[in-house]
């Protein structure tokens, strides 16, 4: 009876402190597991849904993981050494182990991606490839790179740019895109940098492109003889699905809310993300279904806390009589005595962001921005 006991207060327990999570990006998926990003580190979750456990801790961020196709380890790109570089872990998690060591472009916009970014496993399961700017004259071109499992020198495949890639099962080709926008917040675009869908022939350097939509066709994912992508040819971006035989286009999910965002193929399935959260996508039957991911976190970045603005001054100013200096700080506007007296916050707002502060000329009034 006490073992009872003592078990349904652990299961009541999970279920009171793990809540529904949202914002989980970049995940892969291998049969009955999936593994994602939730607030800079890598998570596990069974592909029914369900809780979810942490794979790494670290400070720096880890990203784009992705299953060998054994399902036995997990790339990925990660920050432990300062820079962004590929690391390798079991499954089940452990201690990562480096592959690549260069200094990369930590400067680089977010728009132009990750340097070191892990893309994907070639099919004989032994090597990673991954997007690099070592051997790039600036950030716009990166290339692609082959590295073993267990180390070495990195591989340069031939394309001459390219961003997100997917190899055949044989592994003698790839679909790719050969501009990489994947960060950029531009919606419906239509221009220049508009991504298509092309096929590389590593054997006989050969390109094909198979797409000819003017606006996004990105994120090809090969499976058999079929190519998936995300385009947002009918406004909102979902999954289509080119058949290599027929060479015809179809639509697979139909989301009219949010965009279809990094999708991840695992041998039987298609993971997304969608409005931050996680869906499933069977490729036999080509049904699409949300998972419900909780996460036991305990949410240590959103307690409240005592913090010294000090190091945090973004603008700063003295009244017109010289008695009390404007500061601001962390987002709130603060006035601070000459010599004696107390520090004042003036607006004292959670959440909200305050800049630009200014004294009227009499000295009576302080104008400011806000954002609330």
């Amino acid at each position: 009876m006490l073992v009872l006991v003592l078990a349904s207060s652990f299961i009541l327990g999970t279920f009171v402190y793990a809540e529904e999570c949202r914002l989980m990006r970049f995940p892969d998926i291998h049969h009955n597991k999936i593994v994602f990003v939730y607030a800079g580190d890598l998570w596990l979750v069974p592909s029914e849904g369900g809780i979810a456990r942490r794979l790494t801790t670290h400070i720096g961020m880890e990203l784009f993981p992705k299953f060998s196709p054994d399902g036995k380890m997990i790339a990925f790109s990660g920050q432990y050494e300062g820079n962004t570089d590929v690391y390798v872990i079991p499954w089940m998690g452990g201690e990562p182990k480096r592959l690549t060591y260069r200094p990369g472009f930590e400067n680089m916009a977010d728009r132009f991606g990750f340097d070191d970014m892990v893309l994907d496993w070639h099919p004989d399961g032994d090597r990673i490839v991954f997007r690099s700017s070592r051997e790039s004259y600036n950030s716009w071109f990166q290339n692609l790179f082959l590295i073993s499992a267990k180390g070495g020198f990195p591989q340069k495949l031939p394309l001459p740019e390219a961003g997100l890639t997917s190899f055949s099962p044989e592994g003698t080709k790839v679909a790719y895109n050969r501009i990489f926008r994947n960060f950029r917040t531009w919606k419906r675009y239509k221009g220049g940098l508009a991504q298509q869908i092309w096929i590389y022939d590593l054997e006989r350097n050969t390109v094909e492109r198979i797409t000819d939509y003017e606006g996004t066709d990105t994120s090809p994912i090969w499976h058999e003889n079929r190519i998936y992508f995300v385009s947002d040819r009918d406004h909102t971006a979902n999954i289509f699905c080119y058949d290599l035989n027929s060479r015809e286009t179809r639509k697979i999910t139909n989301h009219d809310e949010y965009d279809v965002r990094w999708p991840s193929a695992g041998p039987r399935s298609v993971v997304y993300e969608n409005g931050g959260y996680l869906y499933v996508l069977d490729l036999e039957t080509e049904q699409t279904k949300k998972i419900t991911v909780e996460i036991p976190d305990d949410r240590v970045l959103t307690r409240s806390e005592f913090v010294s603005v000090k190091d945090y001054v973004t603008d700063y100013s003295l009244s017109p009589d010289g008695k009390r200096a404007l500061f601001v700080a962390r987002g709130d506007v603060f006035t601070v005595p000459a010599k004696r007296g107390n520090t004042r916050n003036l607006t004292n707002t959670s959440g909200v962001r305050e800049k630009n502060s200014t004294w009227s000329p009499d000295g009576k009034w302080i104008a400011y921005i806000s954002d609330r």
